[in-house]
């Protein structure tokens, strides 16, 4: 899934930002960093998306609830560990 990162440039009072936007493609290779204050924008690829997803976020197939336990089990005060 493609990323869009974001952040600002220059301080407000004891905060200060470093900025370095930048936009990933669908596999999370770096497409553009800004380099200075303004604006940038990347062309992605949008029907790799789908054979990305298949190929390397297969966690979702490959988990095991059976597995977890307790620990996966929600209570209104909080988890059970």
């Amino acid at each position: 899934m493609p990323l869009v990162t974001c952040n600002l440039v220059g301080s407000n009072g004891t905060l200060n930002f470093f900025g370095a936007s930048r936009i990933y493609d669908a596999i999370w290779e770096e497409l553009v960093q800004a380099e200075e204050e303004g604006y940038i924008y990347a062309e992605i690829d949008t029907s790799d998306t789908e054979r990305y997803r298949q190929e390397f976020y297969t966690m979702l197939r490959e988990r095991r609830p059976h597995l977890y336990g307790p620990a996966a089990v929600y209570h209104s005060k909080g988890m059970s560990y």
